[in-house]
């Protein structure tokens, strides 16, 4: 009998993940977040993991759904899980959770899923749980894991043998019980019914892919060394999830917040305070929220303080915060953030002593102040705290940490971040750039960064500096980007001495002023005749000095910045007028002969003034000062250029 008269017929099983299967952070939290507490019965997970879109869409292929709990739901929560199965018909599958830390999987597939339910009768979750799908790993670390699936071929034509091929974008290969070997498997009678195993390797590549991507393994069946017509589409393509697993990276993270005083919001009284009388504010708003201090000199442990204001958002805090008072020399503070405070009230007085208030700064961390990035678009799991601040105090939930118990609490998951357990706070009156500084590693789930990186934790320091506007015509607000300036101490470029060394502005036009103390500072740039005089060049042109001989003459009258750019010898002599000697040194520098500044003026000094009759320019320093809490933006100026045009030749710097 022939072949084409009697075929033979072959069936595929479903996927077997295995005990190769691991979790990991996105087959555990690909379509909801690990939940923030446990589960109630009728209550339904939010589908807010990678995958929640393509839950709703659809994914690439039909998908085993797993469900990962960190309690013991091995009797306890039946999850109902809603959607539709392969062929876009409606499916309700029900599944025991697992035991403390396990996961379990659905044997139906889902081609999407609309909702994952906690049981009504079954048990609230013994912890929180996550969901995800089913899916093997491939990793850069050696864990590479398979998934299975067999081929069974029945009614075999005696006396003839077919090749069955295969072929994948993953490595796919047979196994005959023993081993792993060749994408080719010769068929006969004699494998009547016998179930051959394909495995599945989730092999690690150099491509970087959007979880999860889909492999697929195709089989090709060949008779006599030729492709048998008779038997294409006779075993269906398999199509495997495979997460792709590279190293998560991060980059050092920047938090700021301001000193924590005792005095700030109110000097110390001047004797008790009488019941309904208030406090006398010395300040009343703040840059950025923070919490508001009580300091008692006597025994106020009995009488309580009304602090009304705003929150964060500038929205009235309905009713005001009441706070009980404190023990003789000691703080007491608020529960809300106040970004301002219009009063506060002493409610049962008298006071037993004078009172003071101020404000209890503290930076609770978010997992987006770690710079946590990865490629796979794995979730953040968790951070580890590597090393702890020199000054103030970090804390993990109510737990201090320490030298002597890091090594048991140093580890932040991505819940801590959410629910704001991880919080700094730092000594009062103390301040500085990386006054917290602080070590951390981050984890996708399955591996740490290949490196550490740093918090950057600074009190007080006007860190936050932006650097704006080559330009002294436009009113154009555009970044300095990539500038490398030097800060000196004194009013005047010229004086001082470097602090700290040298500061670069970043995309955005900010300085960094890490290490830098309160002072008074000033900023520049030197644009050196010998590397850069091509853009001197085409910078300076004879109409700016032209246009300055006629601002030292009287003939035109200048705008507040072409005043500052015309003042050239500012960079050297520090004076306050525009005259020859300024004419002159344009000169030098148009034609190379004098190097060129850059100086930083913070924008809000008062505007320059210009006096035609005497050439007296007033307010023009580039002086700025660092101090507790405050932001400054800088604007930039080119010195001679006074039609603004150094901002065309920006990028040949």
């Amino acid at each position: 009998m022939s072949l084409y008269k009697l075929k033979a017929s072959f069936t595929v099983s479903a996927l077997n993940y295995g005990a190769d299967s691991v979790d990991n952070s996105l087959k555990a939290e690909g379509l909801s977040q690990t939940s923030s507490a446990v589960v109630a019965q009728k209550s339904s997970l939010a589908l807010d993991g990678a995958l929640a879109t393509a839950a709703s869409s659809g994914f690439a292929s039909p998908h085993r759904i797993t469900i990962t709990s960190t309690g013991d739901d091995s009797s306890g929560a039946i999850f109902v899980i809603t959607g539709t199965d392969a062929n876009s018909g409606a499916q309700t599958v029900e599944i025991q959770g697992g035991a403390a830390g396990k996961t379990v999987t659905t044997a139906e597939s889902f081609k999407t899923v609309s909702s994952i339910t906690v049981k009504n009768g079954s048990a609230d979750t013994a912890g929180t749980v996550s969901a995800g799908i089913a899916s093997i790993l491939e990793g850069d670390t050696g864990n590479n894991q398979k998934a299975t699936y067999t081929i069974t071929a029945t009614d075999f034509p005696s006396s003839t043998t077919l090749t069955l091929n295969l072929s994948s974008t993953a490595t796919a290969v047979f196994n005959y019980g023993t081993a792993n070997e060749s994408t080719s498997r010769d068929f006969t009678d004699a494998d009547e019914g016998t179930p051959i195993t394909v495995t599945v390797l989730a092999a690690q590549d150099s491509t970087v892919e959007l979880n999860p991507h889909m492999p697929t393994v195709s089989h090709t069946i060949l008779e006599d060394g030729a492709t048998a017509t008779a038997y294409i589409g006779a075993v269906p393509t398999v199509t495997v999830a495979v997460q792709d697993n590279n190293v998560p990276t991060a980059s050092d993270g920047i938090v700021q917040t301001a000193k924590l005083e005792d005095n700030v919001v109110s000097a110390l009284s001047s004797g008790v305070v009488a019941q309904d009388a208030a406090l006398t504010l010395a300040t009343s708003s703040f840059n950025k929220a923070h919490k508001v201090s009580i300091t008692s000199t006597g025994d106020d442990s009995g009488i309580s303080f009304k602090i009304e204001g705003t929150d964060a958002n500038n929205a009235t805090i309905s009713g005001g915060e009441t706070i009980t008072g404190a023990t003789a020399g000691n703080t007491v503070y608020t529960t809300n953030l106040f970004k301002t405070v219009t009063a506060i009230t002493v409610l049962n007085g008298p006071t037993t002593g004078t009172v003071k208030a101020g404000i209890y700064p503290q930076i609770t961390f978010t997992a987006a102040d770690f710079g946590y990035t990865d490629g796979d678009s794995d979730l953040l799991d968790k951070v580890t705290i590597n090393s702890l601040p020199t000054n103030g105090e970090l804390k993990l939930g109510s737990t201090v940490l320490t030298s002597g118990n890091l090594s048991s609490n140093n580890t932040v998951t991505a819940a801590d971040l959410a629910a704001g357990n991880l919080v700094f706070t730092p000594a009062a009156g103390g301040s500085g750039s990386g006054y917290g500084n602080f070590t951390y590693t981050v984890n996708d789930g399955l591996q740490d960064a290949a490196s550490a990186n740093t918090m950057k934790v600074n009190i007080g320091d006007a860190v936050d500096v932006t650097v704006k506007s080559w330009k002294q015509v436009s009113s154009a607000d555009v970044p300095v980007k990539n500038q490398t300036v030097t800060l000196k101490s004194g009013a005047n470029y010229h004086d001082g001495v470097a602090v700290s060394g040298t500061f670069t502005t970043n995309d955005t036009g900010k300085l960094d002023l890490t290490g830098v103390a309160d002072g008074t500072h000033t900023a520049g740039y030197t644009i050196a005749k010998a590397t850069d005089y091509a853009i001197t060049q085409q910078v300076l042109q004879m109409t700016d000095i032209l246009d300055m001989y006629d601002f030292f003459a009287g003939l035109k009258t200048p705008t507040a910045d072409q005043m500052i750019a015309s003042n050239v010898t500012y960079a050297t002599n520090g004076d306050s007028s525009i005259g020859m000697d300024d004419v002159l040194t344009a000169y030098d520098m148009f034609i190379g002969r004098e190097d060129s500044y850059v100086i930083f003026r913070d924008t809000t000094l008062t505007t320059p003034t210009y006096n035609s009759a005497t050439n007296q320019i007033t307010d023009a320093s580039n002086a700025f000062e660092v101090s507790a809490g405050n932001a400054l933006t800088l604007n930039a100026y080119f010195l001679g250029d006074t039609d603004g045009g150094y901002a065309d030749h920006l990028s040949i710097l």
